[in-house]
């Protein structure tokens, strides 16, 4: 069966399941480099076949101090980390989700892994940028960059999944 998911309920995590706490958006971006197959016989289509993957997770959020230092120290240690894309936790009454309230920064969410995916891998943090526009909310983007590859992975426990990779 198809379930249609919220974009609310699909969320970036570290590996210590912690989320990029004050969220707006995430994007998962995959595409492939296609290489050109053509030759003189081939006519006026040309023919192309993937070569290699590559992915990256881009993050919009409300700028947070607590939040924006922590991205900044895995971005300047220049190694790679550990990064889940997937479905929050269901926690049913009083969660960020139903309560109206918007979480704290440092708010943590857990994948929720009964009978869902989520994607896994490593990145580095490519860019990282602050908008502090005069009158409204200062926020701040991310890019994860991929290193090596995106893997789906499927959890059927109605446990909390141990994110450790």
């Amino acid at each position: 069966m198809n379930t249609i998911v919220k974009g609310d309920a699909l969320m970036l995590f570290d590996a210590n399941g912690e989320s990029i706490a004050l969220a707006t958006s995430h994007t998962l971006s995959i595409s492939g480099d296609v290489a050109q197959i053509n030759c003189k016989d081939g006519g006026i289509w040309s023919g192309g076949s993937v070569n290699q993957l590559n992915w990256s997770i881009d993050t919009d959020n409300l700028y947070s101090t607590v939040e924006f230092d922590r991205l900044f120290e895995m971005m300047t240690a220049r190694t790679p980390v550990d990064v889940y894309f997937g479905l929050k936790a269901q926690t049913g009454t009083g969660d960020v989700d139903t309560d109206g309230v918007a979480p704290t920064s440092g708010a943590t969410q857990k994948v929720w892994t009964k009978g869902t995916g989520s994607y896994k891998g490593k990145a580095v943090i490519s860019s990282l940028n602050v908008n502090a526009p005069s009158g409204d909310n200062a926020t701040f983007t991310a890019s994860f960059t991929g290193v090596g590859a995106l893997a789906k992975e499927t959890v059927t426990s109605e446990e909390s999944h141990d994110t450790n990779l």
